[in-house]
């Protein structure tokens, strides 16, 4: 059969009732499948022929079935892959009949095996056919590459290495540092990376050391130093200034934790905490309709947000709209509360008391605010409250003061915004990390830029951009900005350097079609010799390589019966044929068979001067000077009765290629009558039919009952 279609694998989803799934491949036996059941969980399980599952239709080339036994479950999916075992089994004896039915499944299977290993390169990770990799062999030990990962050398070439880097501590003199190592400078903090594999020397700071340019910047921990404390406090002002900011220790409970919703709605502007906490202070009297004290909770004329001091349990609480939640602190939160009312803090205030801030007020007096005090009204809040009512934190809160930052809460200040600050709250560590290292947040902020085209302005070399018009990132060399890798579409010279192909050449692969390959050709450059029609093979002149078709076998020409004295000529040789066997048999119940001559012609037709003839007289004699073979093929008188068959062959081989010389060999046996039996044995002369061989004539006398002749040739 011929293989037209590449498929070797289906796949189908399992349902828990279906058993039988199909396939349209054709496989020489049922091992010759692999079944493989994958779960939605990605785990696959390779079944067992027999033990879970049948196969039908071997050798039919449209497929046939699997047969489960059990019906694979819902989400479970079937996998069915050809794999044709690599061996070949076809034992080719020379001169024995061609097997081409058994040469023709051993291409099948050569087929089979390179599809196999073009659905097996189709799952692995390679180069794009125009990409070199010149080295993609590692030679790192099993030891050595645990835990690390594939990487690209500066050669571009497979390596093995950390990816991002291993962290050995503080640097030290005296030490190898390997490509990638983290290390931190005791000096100021500062956080590196090793760009240039080192022994180190000199001392820290690492800015000013010998090595310092085999180290790269990782985190500038030296400038984060400074606005440490700044940073902290934005984050803890996120969900507790607004306490912090009480107007005084009698008004603290309320007004403190109205300023905290504010920095809630701030969520990261210890200015919002500070600005809410002056707004409370100077609209307390606001709260008088909603503020109630009693030795029991109120149960009605309540609106969500109403204030109530419980004198009973001495405890501040807040209607949520369907129940009261206590927001007064513990009472080591309530010192922390007292220690604001101290002069600084009232000087602070002071500050806060400006018209925006009151503005804000009237934004943070929603129920959403409110309800966030409830969850404000911890120990931890109270805490964090402690460490804001420092002068630093007040010199900070004059900065954060102004109109702007003002503007900036009111956006802030929305149920959205709220909710997602509280989220924020629950992450006051993480906030707390990025805080610490702001100073590196920043300066990515200002090195990596997301712009429809190229920044023109405060560039440093180093800088990053991503490209939303040409999908591309590309970073600024210190004079233009360049491609930091190639895309799909867009390879520069300098990185297709070690490609020294033309570009007609090159095309030569975007042209190539099913079944053509790539060859030099006379001119020494690559050039596309397409497929060869069915049965032709590749062949090669010791020059150049092209198709042909094949040689080798036997092809039958022709056969006839033989009758009484008759005379039968055979034509149409082929002027190509080299080798040319003729078979006899015959048989017959009484008589003499006898064969008198064998003539072979040229075109130009069977007579005296284009033939040379087999004279058939004699047993085991040789052929004569002028080219006659002489010879008892079959008895003459001397032989009755034959009732076995008698046989002969004729071999004609032609000397030269083109040429017009042959040479003649025949032999044969047979039995019968008193005479016993018979054989012959000829090995013929040189003979020149003056031309090239088209036809034969053979001439018998005999009493035949049956008999015919065959002529094949090659």
């Amino acid at each position: 059969m011929t293989v037209s279609s590449a498929t070797n694998r289906v796949s189908f989803s399992g349902n828990a009732s279906t058993t039988v799934f199909a396939y349209n491949f054709k496989i020489f036996a049922s091992s010759d499948l692999t079944v493989i059941l994958r779960a939605a969980t990605g785990s696959e399980t390779t079944q067992t022929l027999t033990t879970h599952y049948s196969v039908s239709g071997v050798g039919v080339a449209s497929g046939g079935n699997v047969t489960f036994g059990s019906a694979p479950a819902s989400g479970v999916t079937v996998v069915i892959l050809r794999e044709q075992p690599l061996t070949q089994g076809l034992d080719l004896v020379a001169n024995d009949p061609f097997p081409s039915a058994s040469v023709e499944d051993s291409l099948d299977k050569l087929t089979f095996m390179v599809q196999q290993h073009d659905e097996e390169l189709g799952r692995v990770i390679k180069a794009s056919k125009t990409n070199t990799i010149s080295g993609a062999e590692f030679t790192v030990s099993a030891a050595n590459r645990a835990s690390k990962v594939f990487a690209f050398d500066s050669s571009g070439n497979l390596a093995v290495t950390q990816e991002l880097g291993e962290f050995t501590g503080n640097w030290a003199a005296s030490t190898v540092y390997a490509l990638r190592d983290i290390i931190k400078d005791t000096n100021n903090n500062n956080i590196y990376i090793c760009i240039t594999a080192h022994t180190s020397s000199g001392a820290v700071p690492i800015s000013s050391n010998t090595d310092a340019a085999k180290w790269g910047l990782l985190v500038n921990a030296a400038a984060a130093t400074t606005s440490a404390t700044a940073a902290a406090t934005s984050a803890t002002a996120s969900a507790s200034s607004a306490t912090a900011a009480a107007s005084s220790a009698t008004a603290g409970a309320s007004s403190a934790t109205a300023a905290a919703s504010s920095a809630t709605a701030a969520a990261s502007s210890a200015t919002a905490g500070a600005s809410s906490a002056t707004s409370a202070a100077s609209s307390l009297s606001s709260f008088t309709g909603q503020y109630a004290t009693g030795s029991s909770d109120p149960s009605s004329n309540l609106n969500t947000g109403d204030l109530f001091f419980n004198s009973s349990t001495n405890l501040m609480k807040v209607y949520n709209g369907s129940a009261w939640v206590a927001l007064t602190p513990s009472s080591s939160a309530q010192t922390n509360i007292d220690a604001l009312a101290a002069s600084a803090v009232i000087a602070d205030m002071a500050l806060l008391g400006t018209s925006a801030v009151v503005a804000d007020l009237a934004i943070l007096g929603t129920s959403d605010v409110v309800a966030d005090l409830a969850i404000l009204a911890t120990s931890d809040v109270v805490t964090d409250m402690n460490v804001l009512g420092t002068s630093d934190v007040v010199t900070d809160m004059n900065v954060l003061g102004t109109s702007a930052n003002v503007t900036a809460m009111n956006t802030l200040g929305t149920s959205a915004n709220v909710t997602a600050m509280s989220n924020v709250s629950g992450a006051v560590a993480n906030v707390n990390t990025v805080a610490s290292n702001i100073s590196s947040v920043n300066n990515f902020a200002a090195v990596y830029r997301i712009a429809s085209s190229d920044p023109g302005s405060s560039l440093t070399e180093g800088d990053l951009v991503f490209n939303t018009t040409s999908d591309k990132v590309r970073v600024y060399n210190g004079s233009a900005w360049q491609d930091v890798a190639p895309v799909a579409t867009s390879i520069a010279a300098s990185q297709i350097s070690d490609v020294t192909s033309t570009a007609t050449e090159l095309n030569q692969l975007d042209a190539i079609t099913r079944g053509s390959i790539l060859v030099g050709n006379a001119s020494g450059v690559t050039a596309r010799l397409t497929k060869g029609t069915a049965g032709q093979v590749l062949t090669s002149d010791g020059t150049d390589i092209a198709y042909a078709d094949a040689g080798g076998g036997l092809t039958l020409l022709g056969t006839t019966t033989i009758s009484d004295d008759t005379s039968i000529t055979i034509g149409s040789i082929p002027s190509t044929a080299t080798n040319i066997w003729v078979n006899m048999l015959c048989r017959t119940d009484s008589g003499n068979v006898k064969l008198t001559d064998v003539k072979l012609g040229t075109s130009a037709g069977i007579d005296g001067s284009n033939y040379n003839t087999f004279d058939i007289a004699d047993q085991d004699s040789t052929a004569s000077s002028t080219g006659h073979i002489t010879s008892r093929l079959f008895p003459g008188s001397t032989v009755t009765n034959m009732n076995s068959p008698g046989f002969g062959q004729i071999c004609i081989q032609r000397q030269d290629i083109g040429g017009s010389t042959y040479e003649y060999s025949a032999f044969g046996r047979f039995d019968g009558g008193s005479s016993g039996a018979r054989k012959m044995h000829i090995v013929g002369s040189l003979a020149d039919l003056g031309g090239v061989l088209t036809q034969i004539e053979f001439t018998f006398t005999a009493a035949i009952n049956d008999g015919f002749i065959s002529i094949h040739y090659s």
